[in-house]
């Protein structure tokens, strides 16, 4: 017979019991990861590269929730974060209503990718509830959000088809 595995290991080595609050978080922090590396796959040049900058953020949180206590550039991260919202919001159109997911496949995963990470935001604050987590890293999921939503309303000038860019007419930047 196999022996049940109930517990898991933290950084450091601790164990904790499998269904505790910190891995449906350090689970949700994994699948956000995921769902940014399928929406990069449909991507290219600045886009991708950002892409790519989210998930190494969210591995960095990752691993601070599991007690690595040396990730320490949260607020940088945050203020790069916020330079990128900037730049996207004045490219986005504006939107009026509830948003349907369905325009094009990189859209939708966009808005998956945002769903998963607000879903870990209410898991990272009610673990924040139990252990010390750092109001930056908050902070950035919640900002994170908003960004990928930027994302997938401008998915269009993002998307890689057949290896050319479809770029539509988008907003000028307000000035």
């Amino acid at each position: 017979m196999i022996k049940q595995v109930t517990e898991s290991v933290l950084f450091g080595g601790r164990k904790r019991g499998k269904d505790e609050l910190i891995f449906a978080a350090l689970g949700d922090l994994d699948e956000a990861s995921c769902f940014l590396g399928s929406a990069r796959v449909l991507t290219r040049g600045e886009i991708n590269k950002i892409l790519l900058q989210l998930q190494q953020d969210l591995g960095q949180m990752a691993a601070l929730i599991a007690g690595d206590q040396s990730v320490t550039n949260l607020d940088q991260r945050l203020a790069w974060l916020e330079d990128q919202i900037k730049k996207f919001q004045a490219q986005a159109p504006e939107t009026k209503g509830f948003v349907f997911a369905g325009r094009n496949e990189l859209e939708v995963r966009f808005h998956l990718a945002r769903v998963v990470v607000r879903r870990l935001e209410r898991q990272v604050v009610a673990l924040s509830r139990k252990q010390a987590v750092p109001e930056s890293l908050l902070n950035y999921l919640n900002r994170l959000s908003w960004l990928l939503f930027l994302f997938a309303a401008t998915a269009d000038a993002f998307l890689v088809c057949d290896g050319q860019t479809n770029l539509p007419k988008l907003r000028s930047p307000k000035q």
